[in-house]
């Protein structure tokens, strides 16, 4: 599995945790998960414009599921005490999830929102209708 963190969502959390009052950036208050059906285009670059791999919004819940993060330890922080939830619609293969401040299913376009960043996983996992995935997000930002 791989794991980094984006270009944007780097800078989204310099401009937040340092900048605030001087560039205007506001801190999210709340972070989503999505899913990703697609296997390939996971880059740094990838944003929330431009996320690179194909958003999966055939589940039930309405968007983007909460991610409730536990307190940071040792630069890391997740939601593994309180995980994300989501209900498959249909037959599909799940490639990754990635961390968004927009709660809206499959959007692109929203201004101001962020993909923090991805998790690729090194081989697909196929779901079927009623199938229930419960995620795990860990965010990290480590030195170098």
């Amino acid at each position: 599995m791989a794991s980094f963190v984006t270009k944007e969502g780097r800078d989204k959390a310099l401009n937040t945790h340092f900048r605030v009052n001087q560039s205007g950036s506001t801190a999210v208050g709340t972070w989503y998960i999505g899913l990703f059906s697609g296997s390939a285009g996971y880059t740094v670059s990838s944003s929330y414009t431009d996320p690179g791999p194909t958003e999966l919004t055939s589940y039930v819940e309405s968007g983007r599921q909460t991610c409730f993060f536990g307190v940071s330890y040792d630069q890391n922080v997740t939601n593994e005490d309180n995980k994300s939830t989501f209900t498959i619609s249909g037959t599909h293969t799940v490639w990754g999830v990635g961390l968004f401040s927009s709660p809206v299913k499959g959007d692109t376009t929203a201004v101001g929102a962020v993909l923090d960043s991805l998790e690729v996983f090194s081989i697909g996992r196929t779901y079927v209708d009623g199938d229930i995935i419960r995620v795990t997000y860990n965010r990290r930002i480590s030195a170098g």
